[in-house]
């Protein structure tokens, strides 16, 4: 809890990462306990590494060429390119046997299709998806028809990562795919196929996707890691005099209606640099200090709960934390 406020954090990573790094689910926990988090949905890194192979590589290029061991997977009777990540992390996650923890599957937007998400569900049963399409080297046009029918079906929300790079100097395939991932195009993506989705990293702070997420009731936006994303300016679309006049939390506060916004922490991409990997303590601090007691209530867990309708995790709570779930968020009993 912060400052008598439930906690929720709607997007941290575990696992070992192609680029990043080594993120533990242990660690994790105890950075937790420090901040005060009392919930969290924690899903695999962006580029997994099992035994010492990543589970899936895209060729970054204008043509997008993939080339992994995908096929050989499908051979061994896996349905997904990354359900031998999901698998196995999942399985760090009940050997835990906590319940302030929901596993959140990563889904490839082009290679799944409906049937490797149905084996999920039945796998899984997850409250939510993560597509992480830097990584995955696709964007909101490269979806499976099979995905959108699922989620329709079975009215799943996404957690998408979203990206920007205004260094148009660069054309390497990582620009592109950047770009391909922008907030609008996956709002635009959400509102045409009638989907429910987070927007994650403020929504890389473009003014045209709030207001797209202010006229849905699909849409929400997350808000972190934002000292890390304030230090890679060309990946954010806000006007640098705006984002001057107002700090990164401000933009949020004054272009976003309050009930869509939504706490996460991007654990452990939330550092001081990409190059300082001192972790950030003050995330929670900052959200205090520019929403008033009640705004900080609902960034913290009420939007997230009446988004996901959380009410069926009531039970969880209240054997943690001794916290109730209702259709007024969450409260402590």
């Amino acid at each position: 809890m912060k400052d008598g406020k439930i906690v929720i954090d709607s997007h941290s990573h575990i696992g070992i990462d192609m680029i990043h790094g080594e993120t533990d689910v242990n660690e994790y926990i105890i950075f937790a306990d420090n901040q005060g988090i009392d919930y969290s949905f924690l899903m695999p890194v962006p580029a997994p590494v099992i035994n010492s192979k990543r589970v899936l590589y895209w060729n970054y290029s204008n043509e997008f060429c993939y080339r992994s061991d995908f096929a050989n997977l499908q051979q061994n009777g896996f349905y997904s390119p990354y359900e031998v990540a999901n698998d196995y992390y999942d399985k760090k996650i009940k050997e835990l046997n906590t319940k302030r923890i929901s596993f959140v599957p990563l889904i490839h937007p082009k290679l799944d299709d409906y049937n490797s998400l149905m084996r999920l569900y039945e796998k899984y049963n997850p409250t939510a998806l993560k597509i992480h399409g830097v990584s995955a080297g696709a964007g909101p046009n490269d979806v499976n028809i099979g995905i959108i029918k699922f989620l329709r079906e079975n009215n799943i929300p996404l957690i998408l990562h979203t990206d920007f790079d205004n260094n148009l100097e660069n054309g390497s395939g990582v620009s592109t795919t950047r770009r391909i991932n922008s907030p609008k195009d996956w709002a635009s993506f959400i509102i045409e196929n009638n989907l429910k989705a987070i927007l994650n990293h403020g929504a890389r702070l473009d003014l045209e996707t709030f207001a797209l997420v202010n006229g849905s009731n699909n849409l929400t936006v997350a808000i972190g890691p934002e000292v890390l994303m304030m230090t890679e300016p060309s990946r954010l679309m806000i006007e640098p005099s705006l984002l001057k006049q107002h700090g990164y939390l401000g933009v949020i506060k004054k272009y976003l209606d309050i009930d869509k916004i939504i706490f996460d922490i991007d654990y452990n991409w939330n550092t001081l640099s990409l190059e300082n990997r001192t972790l950030d303590y003050d995330s929670l601090n900052r959200v205090t200090q520019i929403f008033n007691e009640n705004e900080a209530k609902q960034v913290f867990s009420s939007n997230l709960v009446n988004f996901f309708n959380l009410k069926e995790l009531s039970h969880n709570f209240g054997e943690t934390k001794g916290i109730s779930v209702n259709n007024k968020g969450v409260e402590e009993r």
